[in-house]
């Protein structure tokens, strides 16, 4: 653990403090100015890795080879340990250490911005994809991805070939960084031909269908299965829908103006669906209940074990309790100080609940456990249990971490860069895991496959699996994934081809998408006043107020989009483009929270006629508390990318309160 300026413990390798806001980005030593993700000064190679606070930089990828300066050999006594770096392979002996010390002298030349973990002989790396690259030891022609070594334990014949190699791919790679530094404004983008193959067989292989949209232009936000042939979803129009096996039904309007955000079903005869406004709805296999109010700090999840026993869990860190004919209150609170973000009860006398500050709770059948921190400060946005003794939690940072009925294991980075969604586990031996990027990673009771696309560039919400051979996702553009899974090998072809983007033109798209970052502000800023106007009033809500709840939906929606496009924006021809690409992601994911909670007070303020204190709404004191960390990200954003886009011709001139 390190710490902030003023006292707050963040987790080593953080960017920003989670507590405050507060930008921990730092400088070389030696003075010189570096970006997060490197353990290297960019211009003299200096480590900026140690043991001190002040030196930490974000974990990230280690700066190979310096953009203005080729790196000394390092010792292998002043290699980074895997306690300061856990994302990086272990070094298993004497060999592997000299290997390392060689591979840190060689490295790559990255050319996109988007980075993804590849294995170099054994240390773990990020490589942009399809990116043009040179890495030692590689004796293939052309511009495709290669890796080489073979992982683990090389000789001393080896460690000398490499050696050699790597003197070649130093003069090779200086070229390249010359012939880039003196071409800034442009890049090489790699797009996808026919020519390089590679079988990659495994055991278990999920095969995802094709995504079939249900409820068009809303937010799926959750999706429960018992078996191949029954599903239900909810979305964030107070609609639910039910799966047959073959074809989905039409929208059932259950929840008519609340945003359902979570559904659990434990046959094909009862579910239990919960919203953002504190209600609770039931399914009897053929109609669906009222709405029951049951909360007044908003609902985030449920889980349920039969139709006589079901968690659901709120913003305010409060549980309640269903035994089949009504919902109780568990008392004293379970978690005061954040919001629960998901509860899984295989059993009646078990149940696993985490929340936005990377605490877990357990149920025992009368009680709550107090909290175990299994990731500090860190929103643990998913947990799915198929026993007492097994379960998976999920974060925002891509993390998972398994739980084995007694303690929770370390952190395991299994889809770096992007936000796991939701995880399901139908045995200790397959889970699924869906992120924000439309991808999804399987499980197999030892380690995670790699992220793959089943709904590429959508948000995916929720995901159930009832069994290791069938799964449905659901996401924010009204679709669902259902999936089966198979045994086979696969062929897949490709091979990088080249098209030229520059600089100015990949800085317009990103002011594109800032304008319409704009326009959503402003229309949400709108929305507030309206709402806050009514409840100064004193005489209700009135008719505006309904308006002003559909806008704030909609800038909920928009604010989704614009990260998923950010996500695909390029920004490799930009000078500091990645950092500048990270700053802003980091920004709108603030951003989003903050427009989940509008929704969720307006939602509240609706359903009291507008005659409810803001005070007293959970949701909209939440807002409270994240804007300034909000407004912290924007203007280290707009700090960085406003003499970026000067410099590229763009004078436009954003500031926080804009964005």
């Amino acid at each position: 653990m390190a710490s902030c300026p003023n006292g707050h413990q963040v987790r080593t390798g953080a960017v920003f403090c989670g507590v405050c806001g507060i930008d921990l980005r730092i400088v070389c030593r030696n003075g010189h100015s570096n970006k997060p993700g490197t353990r290297f000064c960019e211009t003299c190679g200096a480590p900026v890795a140690s043991s001190s606070p002040e030196h930490n930089a974000e974990e990230g990828t280690p700066l190979l080879i310096a953009p203005e300066s080729t790196l000394p050999s390092i010792p292998p006594e002043q290699l980074v340990s895997p306690q300061q770096y856990p994302d990086a392979a272990p070094l298993n002996d004497v060999d592997d250490v000299s290997d390392r010390a060689t591979e840190l002298t060689l490295g790559t030349v990255e050319v996109a911005p988007t980075l993804r973990p590849v294995t170099l002989d054994a240390w773990t790396v990020s490589q942009p994809p399809e990116a043009e690259t040179i890495i030692a030891g590689d004796e293939s022609p052309g511009p495709s991805t290669y890796t080489s070594g073979n992982g683990r334990g090389g000789s001393k014949k080896r460690w000398l070939v490499g050696l050699g190699a790597g003197l070649l791919v130093i003069v090779v790679a200086a070229i390249a960084i010359g012939l880039i530094a003196h071409h800034p404004s442009t890049a090489v983008i790699p797009t996808t031909s026919t020519s390089v193959q590679a079988n990659v067989t495994t055991a278990s292989q999920i095969n995802w269908n094709s995504p079939t949209e249900i409820a068009p232009g809303t937010f799926l936000e959750s999706v429960s299965c018992t078996s191949t042939s029954f599903c239900a979803a909810v979305d964030q129009s107070g609609n639910a829908f039910t799966f047959d096996g073959t074809s989905w039904s039409a929208a059932q309007s259950v929840d008519s103006g609340h945003w359902l955000i979570s559904v659990s079903c434990t046959s094909t005869s009862f579910c239990a669906a919960v919203d953002q406004s504190g209600n609770a709805i039931t399914f009897d296999g053929t109609s669906w209940s009222s709405a029951q109010a049951i909360d007044t700090s908003g609902l985030t999840s449920v889980s349920c074990a039969s139709s006589s026993f079901c968690v659901a869990v709120d913003v305010g860190g409060n549980a309640r309790i269903y035994d089949g004919t009504s919902w109780s209150f568990v008392s004293p609170v379970i978690d005061s100080a954040t919001q629960l973000a998901s509860v899984s009860c295989p059993s009646t006398s078990f149940c696993a609940t985490v929340d936005q500050s990377g605490n877990v709770f357990t149920y025992d059948g009368s009680s709550w456990s107090t909290a175990q921190s299994i990731v500090p400060n860190i929103w643990l946005t998913s947990v799915s249990c198929s026993s007492s003794s097994f379960c998976v939690a999920v974060d925002l940072n891509g993390d998972a971490l398994t739980y084995d009925g007694t303690s929770w294991s370390a952190v395991d980075s299994v889809d770096q860069g992007a936000e796991l969604r939701s995880v399901s586990c139908a045995s200790p031996s397959f889970c699924e895991a869906v992120d924000q990027n439309g991808n999804a990673l399987t499980y197999d009771g030892s380690s995670w496959s790699s992220a793959s696309p089943i709904n590429s560039g959508v948000v995916m919400n929720s995901v159930s699996c009832p069994s290791a051979s069938f799964c449905s996702s659901s996401d924010n553009g009204g679709d669902v994934v259902t999936s089966s899974t198979t045994t086979s090998t696969s062929t897949s072809t490709s091979s990088p081809s080249t098209t030229i983007v520059s600089g100015p033109s990949q800085a317009t798209r990103l002011t594109s998408l800032l304008t319409s970052s704009v326009n959503d502000r402003s229309k949400l800023q709108n929305a507030v006043d309206t709402i806050h106007a009514a409840d100064q009033s004193g005489t209700g809500c009135g008719a505006n107020v309904g308006s002003a709840l559909t806008n704030l939906r909609q800038v909920a929606s928009s604010r989704q989009r614009l990260l998923n496009e950010l996500s695909t924006t390029s920004m490799s021809a930009v000078p500091n483009g990645q950092l500048v690409l990270s700053d802003l992601t980091s920004a709108w994911l603030m951003s989003e929270r903050i427009d989940k909670d509008f929704v969720k007070w307006a939602s509240t303020e609706s359903s009291n006629n507008c005659k409810i204190s803001d005070s007293s709404v959970p949701s909209y004191m939440a807002t409270e508390t994240l804007d300034p960390k909000s407004t912290a990200l924007k203007t280290t954003f707009v700090n960085l990318w406003n003499p970026i886009a000067s410099q590229l011709n763009h004078t436009s001139t954003w500031t926080a309160d804009q964005i």
